[in-house]
């Protein structure tokens, strides 16, 4: 896991810190706690953070307007405390603006803190390769078992990888040429399994007598089929996939991808090219209908929807959404309260009776604090406007749960 990789999945973990049976599996648990069961591992995980938390407080001398002491202040109120975000900034005199940024420095304050604590606490830094295989194995199996909601891009996975490696592709007289269009959908995968599978194949690849690799993807249906193509230097060339490196990428990678629910095959013939062919699952977006009759909140929900993982459909009132809702059966709904002719409360409740439609999440958005109110008349969830990307994909993430991969 690299620096910038754990700052991610310490503001994920942040957000589930009252939670250790939703951190129990998190990839920021498996790396940072590498001897601790998966038992124990969420409440270890929530434990470590706290302290973490507590360690970036400043001592009395300190103004608590400083950055540092704000950033302390931010972390202890919007996580330990778990007050709103809204509320954090009112209560530390913020705009929204300068919550934002210096929630993500405390952030990277906080992942700084434990990347240190990670290194200090290292005792082998040898490569994956000279490692026993039971110990290998067991770090596949983690990796491998990291389950995703957000999915990967395909594309800028393999483009990330590709620079990572390049001052040793520049060392050689080698070629790459990648065909993955940007149109593709997200695949089913985490983007840090995924780009461990890149990184051990072109590693492996570029130390092998070979002119030039070629990438290719096309989207067919529910799967991205990817095909990396390997050409030699030489005609007729050694078996490169017999070779010890070789045999101990492929099964990594394999291994990885199949614990994802994916497949890798081996296209392999007398004479070059040597081709390895991905099955990649992808995410289908979910459905999620937005009723709301102000055009501006409509174009907001949808903007913090986009990337892939959702589709939008729109209702300007709440017959309208009542009859889209038939039709088009999403899996959830985001309802605004106040709308002429039929209120989102009325909405709400022929939503909830319809049995149709009473299986559907509701995300009851609303300025009227009446949270009470919404969830007796059978919403799922309850924000209040004006609402925030983070908080709008949590709610979704909650009620729309992503299903593992398929166990081979």
């Amino acid at each position: 896991m690299n620096r910038g990789l754990l700052a991610q999945h310490v503001a994920s973990a942040l957000i589930h810190l009252a939670d250790p049976i939703a951190l129990r599996d998190h990839p920021l648990g498996v790396f940072l706690l590498p001897g601790v069961g998966p038992d124990r591992r969420g409440q270890e995980l929530a434990r470590l953070l706290q302290e973490s938390i507590d360690q970036l407080r400043p001592d009395g001398s300190l103004s608590p307007h400083a950055p540092a002491a704000r950033r302390y202040q931010y972390l202890h109120l919007r996580y330990r405390e778990g007050i709103r975000a809204a509320h954090v900034a009112h209560q530390l005199g913020l705009s929204e603006r300068q919550a934002r940024r210096i929630q993500q420095e405390a952030i990277e304050a906080l992942a700084s803190l434990l990347w240190m604590r990670r290194r200090s606490t290292r005792i082998n830094a040898d490569s994956s390769l000279h490692r026993p295989a039971s110990e290998l194995d067991a770090e596949i199996a983690r990796l491998g078992a990291t389950t995703t909601d957000s999915g990967a891009h395909l594309g800028e996975t393999l483009r990330g990888a590709l620079t990572t490696i390049q001052p040793l592709i520049a060392q050689r007289p080698l070629q790459v040429e990648i065909d993955v269009p940007q149109s593709l959908p997200l695949v089913a995968l985490d983007r840090a399994v995924l780009r461990q599978v890149f990184l051990n194949l072109l590693i492996a690849a570029i130390e092998r007598p070979i002119r030039s690799i070629g990438i290719q993807a096309r989207h067919s249906g529910v799967q991205i089929e990817v095909t990396l193509v390997i050409r030699p230097r030489s005609t007729p060339s050694p078996p490169l996939v017999e070779e010890n490196l070789w045999t101990e990428a492929l099964r990594v990678a394999r291994r990885l991808i199949e614990l994802q629910g994916g497949s890798l095959t081996v296209v392999e013939s007398s004479t070059p090219p040597l081709a390895f062919v991905f099955v990649l699952p992808v995410i289908q977006p979910s459905t999620i209908l937005l009723v709301d009759d102000n055009p501006d909140t409509l174009r907001l929900l949808r903007r913090y929807l986009a990337g892939g993982l959702y589709r939008t459909i729109e209702a300007v009132s709440g017959r309208q959404a009542m009859d889209l809702a038939l039709q088009a059966r999403p899996r959830a709904i985001v309802l605004d309260v106040m709308m002429p002719a039929q209120d989102g409360w009325e909405t709400l409740q022929a939503l909830h009776h319809h049995p149709a439609t009473a299986d559907i999440p509701v995300v009851v958005c609303s300025v009227l604090r009446q949270r009470e109110l919404a969830l007796a008349l059978g919403a799922s969830d309850f924000l209040e406007k004006p609402v925030s990307r983070d908080a709008l994909l949590t709610a979704l993430r909650r009620l729309i749960p992503r299903a593992p991969p398929p166990q081979p």
